[in-house]
């Protein structure tokens, strides 16, 4: 019986170590994957970067939270519309503060040189954060994207995630 307790012990102490070495391991992969998003010359393995800090949101939101204004700023600004967009879909797979991310969906939402994976992403992060006051330039952009002649020069992704949105916001 005594032994039995032991091993339970010893088991459960165990358990509660590699816990605790799997958080410590999990935010030092945040920050080192942050480093990558932030300074990486390769597109690719930034938006690598970019979608390891999204699997890690889904361990624990609070290793992301300290790397929402890169987050952010990526969306924003890189050079690469494709990891911006990956940048906004890891915003999107945790709840940063709105004050931190509504400024940034307004002014990519509002600017119709945006490239449209990055519309899209907006357009989703305009709906998740509840972005009402977004429906009007959500419906310029739709009204923008529908007008083109040619139906295979639409995009179909933008389109859809601006219906979405707009959907979303309406109710």
């Amino acid at each position: 019986m005594q032994r039995t307790l032991m091993l339970a012990c010893a088991v459960i102490g165990l358990a509660l170590t590699g816990s605790t070495l799997l958080a410590q391991t999990t935010a030092k992969d945040a920050a080192r994957f942050a480093e990558m998003l932030k300074s990486d010359k390769d597109a690719e393995k930034r938006i690598f970067a970019a979608r390891e800090l999204a699997s890690i949101a889904k361990i624990k939101v609070a290793y992301l939270q300290p790397h929402t204004a890169l987050l952010v700023k990526t969306l924003q600004q890189d050079s690469d519309p494709l990891v911006r967009a990956a940048a906004g879909t890891t915003l999107l797979a945790f709840a940063a503060e709105p004050k931190e991310v509504l400024p940034a969906i307004a002014e990519i939402v509002k600017n119709d040189k945006e490239p449209g994976p990055v519309l899209a992403v907006a357009a989703r992060l305009a709906a998740a954060y509840q972005a009402k006051d977004l429906i009007p330039d959500l419906q310029m952009l739709k009204k923008r994207e529908e007008a083109k002649e040619d139906p295979k020069l639409r995009d179909q992704r933008l389109l859809q995630a601006v219906n979405q949105a707009i959907a979303i916001l309406s109710k």
